[in-house]
């Protein structure tokens, strides 16, 4: 039975022809065939969800058409269920393979885990409980100025853990890569160490296990479970600065974890002692490690992100865009991605070649965005009756 790479070609060459017209431009190239079984056929390669969508809900015809015609011995495809894999490596020279390998997966287990489910099982893999956060390679990430101080010191802390910094603390504001870095220093992490509990969460995720536990009664298995892991990962320390008694819970949770040799690595908006509201004493064991503060990337450094994030993406965006867009966007490495997003999206679903009037007519000038703000009400903060404070105290004296 022939199942080699040119046949695959053909087909391609096939689904292209029967494809409308500039569809498919940003996909087609890197799209895998894995495997067809009788029930089943699996694709790989696909460079973003927003174009297994458009490929789930537009060309999956044009698909089975084509498989059809390329491999008649599998029999009819109209009753195949088909499976599509994002974020691949997509460098294979096979067309169809028994397993296709991830990093960590295999195709065939390639899912998504619930992160509560993870936390909680105790009877699960301990080298595993990251909820909800993308996958992120130490590879992708691209060095600049600067971030670069931050991302050798994170290597530091994967070299010798436990040791040269811990607590370990990034700071800086919003968008300028804290989160990309922790996450990809854990999956990194993981592959160094697999033996080890890996555990990252968001500050507000702990502080609603902790107001939990607290209405059940169930302290000691808080405890256990915080203070049972290799390294602590938590994020957005700054949600805290409410909740005195989660603080309090916290600084002990760090002591348990350095006592017992273990890593404890933590990201803020704001050095510790500047958070309004987070107690002095937490504060100063927050930073009785390194703190080092991210600050927001210049315009050579968001170029340099920009461009580098088309290219995984596999987006040709031309230097004018590219300025364009430079221009026209604050200096924040998550508004950068979303953009390009909203970019990818649009040419592919839409079959329009990304331009720079495609850009202009997406991304407003800044002179636009300007005039509309001062036109428009100001940011409203919401407010609550009931603090979170309030809301603690009230359970525990109940």
């Amino acid at each position: 039975m022939d199942l080699d790479n040119n046949r695959w070609k053909i087909c391609k060459s096939r689904l292209r022809e029967l494809l409308p017209s500039g569809c498919g431009s940003n996909w087609l190239d890197a799209l895998l065939l894995v495997k067809i079984t009788s029930t089943k056929v699996v694709f790989a390669g696909i460079p973003h969800e927003l174009h297994r969508l458009d490929i789930k809900n537009n060309h999956e015809d044009h698909l089975r058409s084509a498989l059809a015609d390329s491999y008649p011995e599998f029999g009819t495809f109209s009753r195949k269920r088909f499976e599509y894999l994002v974020g691949s490596k997509g460098t294979s020279n096979l067309a169809i393979q028994e397993e296709f390998l991830f990093e960590n997966q295999e195709a065939e287990d390639f899912q998504l885990k619930d992160s509560t489910e993870s936390v909680t099982d105790k009877d699960a893999n301990p080298a595993s409980v990251i909820g909800n956060f993308e996958s992120r390679r130490f590879k992708n990430f691209v060095i600049c100025e600067f971030n670069q101080l931050a991302f050798k010191a994170v290597e530091q802390v994967l070299i010798n853990p436990a040791k040269s910094f811990n607590p370990f603390l990034i700071y800086g504001n919003e968008g300028t890569g804290k989160s990309y870095l922790l996450q990809a220093l854990a999956e990194e992490w993981l592959k160094e160490h697999p033996e080890n509990k890996l555990m990252m969460l968001n500050a507000e995720n702990f502080l609603n296990q902790f107001i939990q536990d607290i209405r059940s009664n169930q302290m000691g298995q808080f405890r256990e479970k915080f203070r049972n892991t290799d390294i602590l990962i938590l994020e957005d320390v700054q949600v805290l600065s409410s909740s005195p008694q989660c603080q309090q819970e916290l600084k002990h949770t760090i002591s348990s974890l350095k006592e017992s040799g273990k890593q404890v690595i933590l990201s803020a908006n704001n050095l510790p002692s500047r958070i309004s509201g987070l107690n002095s004493t937490l504060a100063n064991k927050l930073e009785s490690g390194l703190s080092l503060d991210l600050p927001s990337p210049d315009r050579k450094s968001c170029l340099q992100i920009l461009q580098s994030k088309a290219k995984d993406s596999r987006i040709e965006l031309s230097d004018e865009i590219c300025n364009y867009l430079i221009s026209n966007l604050p200096p924040n490495i998550c508004q950068l991605e979303g953009v390009l997003i909203r970019l990818g999206a649009h040419s592919s679903l839409m079959g329009e070649k990304i331009s720079l009037a495609l850009a202009k007519k997406l991304i407003p000038s800044a002179k636009e965005i300007s005039i509309e703000d001062q036109s428009s009400p100001g940011n409203l903060t919401p407010t609550f009756d009931r603090s979170e404070e309030d809301v603690i105290q009230h359970v525990c004296n109940a």
